[in-house]
């Protein structure tokens, strides 16, 4: 089932842009996903937060200045379907995954066309690091749908410290019973690395402790990765999902009391904006920048139940079909071929595996389930998002 609006004649011009810049670069264009967790719509200094709520996010805001700022951006209401629907172009109703995985159980992409696997199939090196939450079974891990490598956590951040801490859980944490029950249950509790095809091994058991530097230990990969893939002749998908700011939040002690919050949530988003601050100059310093497509997001709108937390300007929170569930930061950036602007055109996160595929060259064909659509010659043409243009939506 392809979707309903298509655009031949945009898609094929945006076609002949990207073939004139694998001819001038050598390769197919790079593409990066950025996805943080829980953060809203307003946490970010380019739709008005940043440092005015308390956690500065002067980095992000740079680089969002220069790109194409999604003011209208729409995830699913929770994180797990909103992952699935951004790896595989589908909503919920056709992925599976309406609600996210609890300690251990399965999820739902095995068998599923995904977009590392459709950019693998055009000769990506394709790598996934952070948090996954798709599901613990075999059949749907990073290494089984598509990706190369994987290093990351299978599940979400509170069932790794919910039932270790004393701060949070008191009733378990201080009870040898509890938490011996607790850790015997069959679900992964550990930083693991995976290879296509391969079996998880376990890198460490994820404590509160180990929790505080888990942000950093993934950026220092994700950084070692982008130094591998300069020197490689190969294009490559990088799909980095961050631990941060998930509650329950533990800033690296670097970054511990650095917000004007004052709030772990505003430390972790000052922790956030220097990750990928870090991941941008590494694009940079290794001359990959004017040949990589960053897209920009969360999974959903901000926590609300569990303070500190997020801030969205509009009714509703994570887990809510109201806006301010399911609008989320978002802006897209690419070097040469996006020109700086904003627009509050509607854009749906599934999208994601459209945009990416096209921009590699890859086809998925008529018969393909995908529940939504290319945006990536609105993205690299002029702004037809406006009201009232002929191909706004």
């Amino acid at each position: 089932m392809m979707p309903v609006m298509q655009h031949p004649a945009q898609d094929k011009e945006t076609q002949q842009k990207l073939a004139e810049l694998e001819k001038k670069t050598g390769k197919k264009p790079n593409v990066v996903i950025f996805l943080l967790d829980d953060v809203g719509w307003m946490d970010v200094g380019f739709n008005g937060g940043g440092v005015a709520v308390g956690n500065p996010t002067p980095d992000i805001d740079a680089v969002a200045s220069q790109g194409l700022i999604l003011t209208s951006a729409y995830s699913q209401p929770s994180s797990s379907p909103t992952r699935a629907t951004i790896l595989t172009g589908q909503y919920s109703i056709h992925h599976g995954i309406l609600m996210p995985p609890m300690y251990g159980q399965p999820g739902g992409l095995q068998g599923l066309t995904t977009l590392p696997q459709l950019l693998h199939d055009q000769g990506y090196v394709t790598q996934a690091i952070g948090k996954w939450h798709m599901g613990e079974n075999k059949e749907s891990q990073p290494q089984n749908v598509g990706f190369d490598d994987f290093r990351g956590f299978n599940s979400v951040s509170d069932m790794y410290t919910e039932w270790r801490d004393v701060h949070v859980n008191p009733e378990v944490a201080l009870s040898p019973d509890r938490s011996e029950y607790i850790q015997k249950l069959p679900f992964s509790k550990d930083d693991v690395h995976a290879v296509r095809g391969g079996e998880q091994e376990a890198i460490a058991d994820i404590t509160p402790k180990y929790m505080e530097d888990l942000d950093q230990r993934w950026m220092d990969y994700g950084v070692k990765f982008l130094d591998k893939m300069a020197k490689s002749d190969k294009p490559f998908f990088l799909y980095y999902g961050t631990r941060g700011c998930h509650f329950d939040n533990y800033p690296n002690a670097k970054y511990a009391g650095s917000s004007p919050a004052r709030t772990s949530y505003g430390d972790c988003m000052v922790e956030m904006n220097d990750i990928f601050a870090n991941l941008y100059k590494a694009l940079e310093k290794n001359g990959q920048l004017d040949n990589t497509l960053i897209v920009f997001t969360s999974d959903n709108g901000p926590e609300a139940e569990v303070p500190p937390h997020g801030r969205t300007p509009f009714r509703g929170a994570k887990g809510s079909t109201w806006e301010g569930g399911v609008r989320v930061p978002t802006f897209v950036y690419w070097k040469g071929m996006i020109q700086p602007r904003k627009s509050d055109g509607i854009v749906d996160l599934g999208g994601s595996l459209p945009y990416g595929a096209g921009s590699g060259g890859a086809s998925w064909g008529e018969s393909s389930e995908f529940s939504t659509e290319n945006h990536l010659y609105r993205w690299c043409g002029p702004d037809i998002f406006l009201p009232g243009n002929k191909w706004s939506v």
